[in-house]
């Protein structure tokens, strides 16, 4: 413990072996996710990477209950790790990871996020992919997740979402439309797709007034299908 309390030399593999031995020491109360990282890199100085897969075998399931985001760029940062934040992001925010699943109560995901909305604008495509490695990048997908732990939609990715949900790429629509909705009158946003010029963004939209069913959207869709009836 003295070796992981100080974060000094290297852990060997034998010493490693001892400490997980029967999970005694992972068991003991002093035992925290600070400990289970330096476990995880060896003690390692400027490690580039974490996985949330490490969730899953080498970190205590007593450790992950209460612990957020914040807290693991924390730990990430005092382990040294090379651009702790962004490591943090994207335990949430690529594909491979699954952060969100096992962050499951919104308070654990959305404070962190405050605090670094830049990385959804990247999920998003707002900004450019900044990730170091040619292959590896953050997806809109999990943005969308992302937004939705949040008490409510930051202002600044309301219209990129609308893009989305009314968009002629198929593949984001239905969970930003279900993402927008939390918002009051969103009805009102979806018959602006009425009046677009391309067909498949007015028959998104009418698919969406269909499904939220607000009988306040009437009118407008009687007013297209009148235009339609008179060409």
């Amino acid at each position: 413990m003295d070796k992981l309390n100080s974060g000094q030399g290297t852990i060997q593999v034998n010493e490693i072996q001892i400490i997980k031995h029967k999970n005694r020491i992972p068991n003991l109360p002093e035992y925290t996710f600070f400990h289970a990282v330096r476990v995880i890199t060896n003690n390692r100085q400027h490690a580039d990477h974490f996985s949330s897969h490490y969730f899953n075998s080498d970190i205590p399931e007593r450790l992950l209950s209460d612990i957020e985001l914040r807290h693991v760029e924390n730990v990430l940062e005092r382990c040294h790790f090379k651009r702790a934040t962004r490591i943090t992001a994207a335990l949430c925010l690529e594909s491979y990871q699954d952060g969100l699943r096992r962050f499951r109560k919104p308070e654990q995901v959305w404070p962190f996020f405050s605090q670094h909305t830049d990385y959804i604008a990247e999920a998003l495509n707002l900004m450019p992919n900044q990730s170091e490695h040619r292959y590896r990048q953050f997806e809109t997908s999990q943005g969308i997740e992302v937004l939705s732990r949040f008490p409510t939609i930051p202002a600044q990715f309301v219209p990129r979402i609308m893009e989305l949900a009314l968009g002629e790429n198929k593949t984001h629509r239905v969970s930003a439309q279900k993402l927008l909705e939390t918002l009051p009158n969103i009805h009102l946003s979806a018959q602006e797709g009425l009046t677009s010029s391309k067909q498949e963004i007015r028959v998104t939209a009418i698919e969406w007034l269909a499904r939220l069913n607000n009988p306040d959207s009437l009118p407008a869709l009687n007013a297209l299908l009148k235009k339609r009836n008179a060409k």
